[in-house]
């Protein structure tokens, strides 16, 4: 299901007292055993979490203890994800196909709710992903175009474009290092991502679906409080699932807006003396083999004199503006339909006269 926001995945507290233990061994204490020595530890310890993992499905099962409004509070807290649906996993979780992992979290026979409790559950760490069709070669490509983008006040935030054998893609701050006004995003291919670190989750599920070049946004809203800088009051997973296509779509496209410059001004390349010239050939050629802004602001240091560091790193400015303009100027076709479907406005601008 192309082009609509979805919710992939997410943090879900649910009351102690409401919670069935199938698998007590979750809270009960052990003692480590070293099969070498034969040595039992005294020390008696207690992890107080479940892992599961079925055909590449990831379910994490935990007990915790959690100030909530000023009162401590015992809960289990379970990391739910759309491959819980399996087949239906491009859907993303919805009320409708809900129940659907309902049973699956119930079927792991490790905890036992009813699914009364599951939908009053307390939600956090909501992603919501919005999938495009788009070629690896084109996210590449327009993924360094972004990232030439990213505004000054926002580069310590946003890391290089990546581009492996697992993937590709680009990230916009850390997940735990995220605030409202500047919070985490991740554009990455996710066919590629399939058939590679989720290839055993593809080939149970997915063997009759057709996945091929499809793109990735997501977008990671933290708690209630990022929530409310959002205008939502969600506070279960009812309330989330409650919320508005429209709404979602909103939230999805609003986050790479928080760091780039969408107003560039193009110039007349013409008019660079032959030295500016040459420097901005240079600077493109070195940010095809991955080096940043960072690294060209870097070699100022090379100057002792204040007066002289100041006038280069004016040239610098000047060039780096230019580089990027240029670079814009001539994004393909294809780089601009995958910024439309994004609603980045990213199109270049006629040259100045």
């Amino acid at each position: 299901m192309l082009e609509i926001a979805k919710f992939d995945s997410l943090r879900l507290r649910l009351p102690y007292n409401e919670v069935e233990c199938i698998d007590t061994t979750i809270e009960e204490k052990y003692c480590k055993y070293y099969p070498k020595t034969g040595e039992i530890s005294k020390e008696e310890e207690i992890d107080l979490v479940k892992w599961s993992e079925n055909n590449g499905i990831k379910t994490k099962i935990s007990i915790a203890n959690l100030i909530n409004e000023g009162i401590l509070e015992k809960v289990f807290v379970l990391l739910i994800n759309a491959k819980q649906l399996k087949e239906r996993y491009f859907e993303g979780i919805t009320i409708n196909n809900l129940p659907s992992v309902y049973n699956y979290l119930i079927g792991l026979n490790i905890i036992h709710f009813t699914y009364k409790t599951f939908l009053n559950g307390c939600i956090s760490d909501i992603d919501i992903c919005y999938d495009v069709n788009v070629k690896v070669s084109t996210m590449i490509n327009s993924n360094r175009e972004i990232y030439n983008n990213v505004k000054p006040s926002c580069a310590r935030l946003v890391r290089p474009p990546f581009k492996r054998k697992d993937n590709t893609g680009l990230n916009f701050n850390e997940r735990n290092k995220a605030t409202p006004s500047k919070p985490h995003i991740k554009i990455y291919h996710k066919t590629c991502e399939l058939n590679t670190r989720s290839l055993d989750f593809a080939k149970a599920y997915l063997k009759d679906i057709n996945f091929e070049n499809i793109g990735r946004l997501e977008f990671t809203v933290k708690n209630r409080a990022h929530f409310k800088y959002l205008g939502l009051y969600p506070k279960t997973l009812m309330d989330l699932l409650e919320i508005k296509q429209t709404k979602l779509q909103d939230i999805v496209f609003s986050g790479i807006l928080k760091y780039i410059d969408t107003n560039g001004h193009i110039k007349d390349y013409s008019k660079l003396t032959p030295s500016e010239t040459l420097l901005l050939k240079v600077i493109e050629l070195a940010k095809d083999k991955g080096a940043t802004n960072e690294n060209f602001y870097s070699l100022l240091n090379v100057f002792e004199c204040r007066t002289k560091k100041n006038r280069a790193k004016k040239l610098l400015c000047k060039i780096l503006f230019e580089d990027r303009e240029k670079r814009a100027l001539e994004t393909s076709l294809e780089n601009q339909a995958f910024f439309e479907k994004l609603k980045l406005n990213l199109k270049p601008l006629i040259p100045e006269q």
